[in-house]
């Protein structure tokens, strides 16, 4: 296992976050699942530049954006993509409710903020479905 593998930052001890000091972790925990939350996944976010080198692996020419590659980094997954599925299958196991929260998928997006934020999929969870008003003359 991973030494501090429940520390702030992979886990909820220590939190020093004064929000969540505020409201409490426990308290956080209860609400969270009736929060509206949408988890967006870059489809192509799977590199893992250190791995793919160490491998030799050549395909992978997309920086990884500094991935985290300790041992609590990738006890979450070995890339990004792979982290975000694991942590919604996560969320829906420990409430015991596959429909709570969702997982989009973003096609052909990797580790990029700006295309992120602008792909239909993200401003469908931000806005909800945008329909395009119909003008009558």
């Amino acid at each position: 296992g991973c030494k501090g593998y429940n520390d702030y930052g992979y886990g909820l001890e220590g939190v020093t976050v004064p929000y969540v000091q505020a409201r409490g972790v426990e308290t956080m925990l209860k609400l969270y699942p009736g929060r509206d939350v949408t988890y967006l996944s870059g489809s192509s976010d799977i590199c893992n530049k250190p791995l793919q080198t160490k491998r030799e692996c050549l395909e992978c020419k997309v920086d990884d954006g500094g991935l985290d590659t300790s041992c609590g980094g990738l006890s979450q997954g070995w890339c990004r993509m792979e982290r975000a599925h694991a942590f919604a299958q996560h969320v829906q196991a420990h409430y015991k409710n596959a429909s709570v929260h969702r997982l989009v998928a973003v096609p052909h997006v990797g580790h990029n903020g700006c295309a992120m934020v602008q792909s239909p999929e993200a401003r469908e969870a931000m806005f909800g479905r945008i329909v395009a008003a119909s003008v009558v003359v």
